[in-house]
């Protein structure tokens, strides 16, 4: 072998180290994957809609709990599967909102989808560039969804993106640092959407957790400083409790798993319990106008995929019994479920 077939093979080295290093950094721990599972409350319908899969893996089914208990699974051919996608309940045209998502092999989504209780429905393929994991929450007082952040093919985004049913417009509004894996709330008492944490916190390829909060009026962002804070955390999930006021916020990643239940009301953060569902990711949330209470269903735990359903309401947490209230199942599982076809529209 000749000197210079010798320095070609270093080279070559060399760079599959870089490439696969920059892989790595950018291929989360399985342990911390993007959710596969985004809840949202339907209002006028009063049952909770879910979409995703519960396994870790990209998925594409529609569930939805009423309050009755048990899910009923809706088909959703037509939506590619993915995970780190964003839901939220639009109650001005009474249609559930669903945008952007990892697919897998590289391809981030950026279509925004329309759930009506009945079929999905494609109304955009414009508008913020294809991300997963921003944060995404509806006010009702401006007609607005609101979209924050996400990681792009480029790296984490600050952008702000409002959706008003027919077109997304970008606010060029100073706000929260790049981020990814945060959790977004409307605050009907206070007439505000609620940001909190998530993964990044500096430049574009940033990469650590933080704790701020933030607060969207309409025109702008406030950043609040409260005397409590909970730790730096990604991957937790947030849901607004309209009977107390308060936004709920559970679990996590700030280094370890966590197992926390918060609250945010307006003025001061409080840690309201350390036991009910166990420390995990993902866990897929939204407030029960009709029951009153907070539903948490499913996420990662470190170990497993979980599959179980509890209830917040304002004090404690209650597990309901797997067997009355079933779950998204698994891909391995889910033909035990009643099954509704439905076709799509584009």
């Amino acid at each position: 072998m000749n000197q210079l077939s010798s320095m070609n093979i270093v080279v070559f080295a060399l760079l599959l180290l870089v490439a696969l290093a920059c892989s790595a950094e950018r291929t989360p721990p399985r342990s911390l994957r993007d959710p596969s599972l985004a809840a949202t409350y339907d209002r006028d319908r009063q049952l909770t809609v879910l979409f995703g899969s519960r396994d870790g893996e990209p998925g594409n089914q529609t569930f939805e709990l009423g309050a009755a208990g048990g899910f009923l699974q809706r088909a959703s051919d037509g939506l590619a599967a993915r995970e780190g996608h964003a839901l939220a309940f639009d109650s001005t045209r009474s249609v559930t909102t669903l945008f952007g998502g990892f697919r897998g092999f590289g391809v981030y989504d950026g279509e925004t989808w329309e759930w009506d209780g009945t079929r999905w429905t494609q109304v955009a393929t414009t508008g913020p560039s294809p991300r997963y994991s921003p944060g995404m929450a509806f006010d009702p007082l401006r007609g607005q969804t609101v979209l924050f952040g996400g990681r792009t093919a480029g790296g984490l985004s600050n952008e702000t993106w409002l959706w008003d049913g027919a077109t997304w417009t970008q606010s060029f509004a100073s706000g929260p640092t790049f981020r990814n894996r945060h959790a977004m709330v409307f605050d009907s008492s206070r007439g505000l959407t609620v940001l909190f944490g998530g993964y990044g916190g500096g430049g574009s390829s940033a990469g650590k957790p933080t704790n701020d909060t933030y607060e969207w009026d309409g025109l702008g962002w406030t950043r609040r400083d409260p005397a409590t804070l909970p730790s730096r955390r990604s991957l937790h999930a947030m849901a607004f409790d309209a009977l107390r006021g308060v936004s709920v916020l559970f679990g996590g990643h700030d280094g370890a798993f966590d197992g926390e239940t918060w609250e945010w009301d307006g003025v001061d953060w409080a840690l309201r319990a350390t036991s009910g569902p166990s420390p995990r990711v993902n866990p897929a949330m939204a407030f029960d106008e009709q029951l009153g209470v907070t539903i948490l269903a499913g996420g990662f735990d470190g170990n497993d995929h979980l599959d179980d359903l509890w209830h917040w309401d304002g004090t404690t947490w209650a597990r309901r019994a797997a067997a009355a209230a079933g779950g998204p199942p698994t891909h391995d599982d889910w033909v035990i479920y009643r099954f509704e076809p439905i076709d799509p529209v584009r």
